[in-house]
This record gives C-alpha cells, structure tokens and sequence, in this order.
C-alpha cells in the first residue's frame, strides 16, 4: 500500500505490523516497520511522527547490533576457549610422548646394563671355573709327579 501510495491504510498496516513484531519478539521486522513507518509519515508532511518512528527504529537497530555483538563476541570467545583447550590437550599429549620416550628409554639403557652385567658375570665364572679346573689339573700332575 505504501508503494501504491495508499499512506493513510499503510500506516494502519504498519501499526499492526509493528505490534505483532514486537509480540513475537522479531526485531529486525520490528525494524523495517519503524523505518516504514517513518518514511511515511515523512511522506505525509508529518515530521513530529516521522521523527518519533525514526528514533524508535535506531533503538530497534542498536538493540539487533548489540545482539549480533554480543554474539560474534560469545562465538569468537567460544572459539578461543575451544583453541586453548585443544593447545592443552596437544600439549599434554606432547609432554606424555616425551615422558613416555624417556621411560622407554631408561628401561633400554637400564636393560641393556643388566644384560651386560649378566654376561659380564657369567664370563667372569667360566673364566674362574676354567681357573679353578686348571689348578686343580696342575695340583693334579704334582702329586702325580710327587707321589710317582
């Protein structure tokens, strides 16, 4: 009606359209309706109203900014925490591989010791037991040689 130039039946059409926005709580349909209704009253050569729809459109406005703000802000908060959870995670896994690496580490070193000194021990018996079979061939022979 507006664009018909039916202003007087468009601004009842706006009123209503304005009042049930506001009901359901859409305020960006709230918006066009101030903003409609400004520009016709502006039409009609009725500054006080035009001026009094265009006021509440720009409170309209800036509470549908204040709402996206607020919810980039909480979106882009959400994505930090969301970030600096996921650092925490990938660094605790990075400490615990390390801290993993090092325990395997020192397990293969302290076996590969163990080993060393097992062999080390054995050899160390044959060499004696090979010894002692030696003495004991040689005290054998003297008696032999003493006795005989």
């Amino acid at each position: 009606r507006k664009e018909l130039g039916q202003l007087p039946e468009a601004l009842e059409d706006l009123k209503q359209g304005a009042e049930m926005a506001r009901q359901l709580n859409l305020m960006e349909t709230l918006q066009n309706c101030y903003l409609d209704l400004s520009e016709s009253f502006s039409a009609m050569g009725d500054s006080d109203q035009s001026l009094r729809y265009y006021k509440m459109y720009d409170e309209v406005k800036e509470k549908v900014f204040n709402k996206v703000a607020a919810s980039r802000i909480r979106n882009t908060q959400v994505k930090y925490e969301t970030q600096k959870i996921h650092k925490e995670i990938e660094g605790v896994k990075t400490s615990s591989q390390t801290a993993f690496r090092v325990f395997a580490g020192v397990v293969s070193v302290l076996g590969f010791v163990l080993v060393l000194v097992l062999f080390n021990r054995r050899r160390i018996k044959k060499r004696a037991q090979f010894l002692l079979e030696q003495k004991d061939r040689e005290i054998g022979f003297h008696k032999k040689s003493t006795i005989g």
